[in-house]
């Protein structure tokens, strides 16, 4: 039996374009106010 998997899929904010969490870098705010890469 073949185990059908989830993969998650995260939309780019200036084109909303959809890809695979891997394929795709998250930035976040820091409390002081920076980005960086997650």
């Amino acid at each position: 039996m073949i185990k059908n998997t989830k993969i998650p899929i995260r939309t780019c904010i200036g084109c909303q374009n959809k890809k695979p969490k891997k394929e795709m870098v998250r930035l976040i705010r820091t409390p002081e106010g920076n980005y960086e890469i997650d």
